[in-house]
């Protein structure tokens, strides 16, 4: 086994044997300190860490949506490894892995543009252009699309509606777990059925949610992405050719992340403000 994802190697490469995809077993000890599930880790950690963390997730999910075109199949957090440097408090020196890859669900480009296109959705508040995606996501018992006309206008309006309660954009603390349960109580209501890759990507986003607001609620998910989808949707936009368009994204990429990596810091340092302005004494 290969070492995890740790800072030394800011956004892991693929397919040459991504870094993403190589970790010890629960338990083991690598050479930087004891392994441990991201479940065990609801207890109190460092704030470096912990933002360290969450916004590094952000940075996988991310690589592998929008550049590899594949997605770990059971991203839940007792898979999610975290090696932590002995007596160290550099956030940086936290190594982050996934384990248990029975289960890898490679994507199609049209399986791909259509997710990552109602993340944009979401990012931009645009209840009728997600319904549109989501509709695309649809599949019959055979795997071939169908709905007939008026479920799918139903859908769109009821998703539309949502959206105006509960999505209005980046900048608005966007919940994107709310946004997808509510999006797929819209689906049940309709009877409309996803494909199996789409429901993957769903678990996993609703997943990193989950693991952002249990360590750093304040964090948000969406805004932490804008940089990355934005950047993702102009050379999409731009550049028709899609061998050129997908050499161009993963080199355009990278520079998107150091640009969200000062978002981050951003962050940290509201974060750390507000926290200096909490009376003493009072508890989290």
């Amino acid at each position: 086994m290969g070492p995890s994802h740790s800072s030394h190697t800011p956004a892991p490469p693929f397919p040459r044997s991504p870094p993403y995809l190589r970790a010890a077993p629960p338990g083991v000890r690598s050479n930087t300190g004891p392994a441990a599930p991201s479940a065990t880790l609801l207890r109190p950690i460092s704030e470096e860490h912990a933002n360290y963390i969450v916004q590094r997730g952000v940075d996988i999910y991310y690589k592998m949506l929008l550049e590899d075109n594949l997605m770990h199949a059971d991203m839940h957090p007792g898979n999610l490894l975290f090696s932590f440097l002995e007596d160290t408090r550099e956030a940086n020196r936290v190594r982050i892995g996934l384990v248990d890859l029975g289960l890898v669900a490679v994507l199609t480009d049209d399986e791909a543009a259509n997710f990552i296109g109602f993340l944009r959705a979401v990012g931009d508040g645009d209840g009728g252009s997600a319904a549109d995606c989501v509709l695309r996501w649809r599949v019959g018992p055979g795997g071939d699309a169908h709905g007939s006309e008026l479920a799918e206008l139903s859908f769109r309006k009821a998703v539309i509606a949502s959206f105006a309660k509960v999505c209005r954009g980046y900048g608005t603390n966007i919940q994107l777990g709310e946004v997808l349960q509510t999006v797929l109580t819209h689906l049940r209501e309709h009877q409309i059925s996803i494909g199996a890759n789409y429901a993957t990507l769903v678990i996993n986003a609703l997943c990193l949610e989950g693991m952002a607001r249990a360590l750093v609620p304040s964090y948000n998910v969406m805004d932490g992405a804008r940089m990355l989808l934005t950047a993702h949707g102009v050379l999409t936009r731009r550049v028709r050719h899609a061998p050129l368009r997908q050499w161009i994204i993963r080199r355009a990429l990278p520079v998107a992340r150091l640009i969200k990596r000062v978002h981050d810091r951003s962050v940290l340092r509201k974060i750390r403000k507000a926290a200096s302005q909490e009376p003493k004494g009072s508890s989290v």
